[in-house]
C-alpha cells in the first residue's frame, strides 16, 4: 500500500473513531437523566472524572490528526493537504499536543516531577474547549444536526472529505 492510500485510510478511522467518541458523549448525557443513577454520582466525583475521561479520550483522538498531517503532509495533494493543515493549526493552538504529551497517561509533570493535580488537568480541558461547552464542542466536532457528508464545518466531516480528497486525487492519477 503506498503512502497516499494509508494516509486516506488514516483520515477514514480517525473519522469513524471521532463517531464512536460522539455515542459515548450521547450514552454519558443520557446516563444523567436517569434520576437514581444521577444522584449517586452527584453525591460523588464520578460525573468530573466521567468527563475527564471522555476529553481525555477525545484529545488522544484529535492529537493522532495532528500525526496524520505531520507525518503524511509530503504526499497528500493540495486540497486535502490546506485542508488538514487547518485543521493541525486549530489543533495545536488548542494545547492538544501539549495535552498529550504533558498529561494523557502520566500521573506526574515531567518538569516537576510531582503528582499531577486536578487543577493542572481542568487547566488543559479549559485551553481544548477554549470557553465552549461540552454541547459546543461535540457540535465542532460532530454536527449533532447529522450533516456529516463532508460539506459541512464539523472536524469528522472534514475529515470524511480529506479522505474523499484522497481517493479521487489518487483514482484520477490512475494508482
Amino acid at each position: 500500500m503506498d503512502r497516499l492510500q494509508e494516509a486516506a485510510e488514516i483520515a477514514e478511522r480517525l473519522h469513524s473513531e471521532l463517531g464512536a467518541l460522539r455515542h459515548h458523549f450521547n450514552v454519558s448525557e443520557s446516563l444523567r437523566d436517569v434520576p437514581n443513577l444521577n444522584d449517586q454520582f452527584a453525591e460523588s466525583r464520578f460525573w468530573p472524572q466521567i468527563d475527564r475521561h471522555l476529553l481525555t479520550a477525545l484529545s488522544i483522538s484529535l492529537y493522532k490528526i495532528i500525526e496524520l498531517y505531520e507525518k503524511y503532509q509530503s504526499v497528500l495533494p493540495d486540497a486535502p493537504k490546506e485542508q488538514l493543515k487547518s485543521i493541525y493549526k486549530e489543533l495545536v493552538g488548542l494545547g492538544v499536543r501539549d495535552f498529550r504529551n504533558q498529561f494523557c497517561g502520566h500521573i506526574q509533570d515531567h518538569k516537576t516531577k510531582k503528582p499531577i493535580t486536578d487543577e493542572q488537568v481542568d487547566l488543559h480541558f479549559s485551553k481544548l474547549l477554549a470557553g465552549r461547552t461540552i454541547n459546543e464542542i461535540a457540535q465542532w466536532i460532530w454536527d449533532v444536526n447529522h450533516n456529516e457528508d463532508g460539506t459541512g464545518s464539523c472536524l469528522s466531516g472534514r475529515l470524511e472529505s480529506i479522505a474523499n480528497k484522497i481517493y479521487e486525487d489518487k483514482e484520477i492519477k490512475g494508482s
